[in-house]
């Protein structure tokens, strides 16, 4: 308990000191992956989102740090399944400082790293797929970095990493195109063709190709200055929803100080009246439908900077809850399927989304959906790949084998 402590108010100094994240802490479950929960084995739990990305020799990885060195810590460090331990001297001291750390991988596999008590800086690697390592710096501290899959960065995070533009990596069904300040974006084949007749990828933008489909767009732009915001090109999006009369739509845009905005026009084609709105004021919500709920998911796509993935024990655990419910409801038959993390916040915080990949040639040939304390609410096909969705490139295929 006394370690534990010193734990804590080491992780609260070196949070100040060095202006890093202040990471949550908590006994990992990896039954519960989404349950908070009382550290009680000082494990510290780092979320994808709260770790920077760092391009070492052309490679993508998390970095977790800075930490300094302990004496006779059993502390534990986890990321993506990925389990180190902290480095420190042993009590009693021995000659050499702290003989290694150990590497755990999520399937089960141990390795060692045994140069941690040089006193020179080194980077060391143990692992393919992932690759974890830790890093002594010049000041004696120590960094964790655990590989990320770059397709799962998005394009303009792995350019700004220093990744050149011919190796930045698009996810499956997508290529990448360059946008009129040479930076870097990935769209759908079919889309890349019409964005490169419209000129799209010479000047416009092309991270509004959702949006700027939409005869009004330019008429957008100009409320948005009338209205005194100083918005980013790159993060406006327009769209539209469920409507019983006329072409009524929404958007969202960031402005130069990083705030949101979120709007509402009367008209798509032509519009000449714009709501200004703080919050989001239709949040998705499961199984329903909104324009606001679009303009999210299309904003999300624009600012998130990284997908995050389903680990193997939660693939499990919802594909088995989505075989019980096709089954259960005789949809369209039970497919053989993929799943993944439909990266999208809902009102309901327990709401967990997921989408996936059904087998063979279908013309509806994805999905998505919610799920909510184990329990299917929402279930609808798709004819690609929905915004935001996360399958893992080694994801099973899923099927009722019964």
């Amino acid at each position: 308990m006394r370690y534990f402590v010193i734990f804590l108010a080491f992780i609260f100094v070196v949070a100040i000191a060095t202006n890093q994240t202040s990471y949550a802490q908590c006994a990992y479950d990896p039954n519960l992956p989404h349950k908070s929960c009382d550290d009680v084995h000082a494990t510290l739990v780092i979320e994808p989102h709260e770790a920077q990305i760092e391009n070492i020799d052309g490679q993508l990885f998390h970095v977790i740090g800075h930490f300094a060195l302990e004496q006779e810590s059993d502390d534990r460090i986890r990321l993506n399944g990925v389990t180190f331990t902290h480095p420190s001297y042993p009590n009693p001291p021995t000659p050499g400082g702290p003989v290694s750390v150990t590497v755990t991988f999520e399937s089960g596999a141990i390795e060692r790293i045994y140069r941690v008590g040089s006193p020179s800086p080194f980077v060391e690697f143990v692992g393919v797929d992932p690759q974890a390592g830790v890093r002594r710096n010049v000041d004696g501290s120590f960094d964790f970095l655990l590989s990320v899959k770059q397709q799962s960065i998005f394009p303009l995070k792995q350019f700004n990493a220093g990744i050149t533009m011919d190796e930045i990596q698009c996810k499956e069904s997508s290529v990448l195109v360059a946008k009129h300040d040479n930076s870097p974006a990935c769209v759908k084949p079919e889309t890349k063709i019409k964005l490169i007749e419209r000129g799209w990828t010479n000047h416009g933008d092309v991270s509004n190709m959702l949006s700027s489909q939409y005869a009004g767009f330019s008429d957008v732009e100009k409320l948005l200055v009338e209205n005194n915001i100083d918005y980013l090109k790159d993060k406006l999006v327009v769209t539209v929803g469920p409507s019983i009369r006329g072409d009524p739509g929404c958007g969202a845009v960031v402005d130069a100080d990083s705030e949101t905005h979120w709007f509402g026009i009367d008209s798509v084609s032509n519009p000449t009246k714009m709501t200004l709105y703080s919050e989001n004021p239709q949040q998705c919500v499961v199984n329903t439908g909104s324009c606001f709920c679009n303009a999210q998911i299309e904003l999300t796509s624009l600012t998130l900077d990284e997908l995050i993935y389903f680990n193997p024990t939660e693939q499990e655990k919802y594909a088995e809850i989505l075989i019980d419910y096709l089954y259960d409801q005789n949809i369209n038959r039970t497919p053989k399927f993929q799943i993944g993390n439909l990266n999208l916040n809902y009102t309901d915080s327990s709401a967990i989304g997921y989408c996936g990949h059904i087998w063979g040639t279908n013309t509806y040939g994805f999905f998505s959906g919610a799920i909510v304390d184990d329990v299917v609410e929402d279930y609808r096909i798709d004819q690609a790949l929905p915004l935001l969705c996360a399958i893992s490139d080694d994801a099973k295929w899923w099927e009722n084998e019964n």
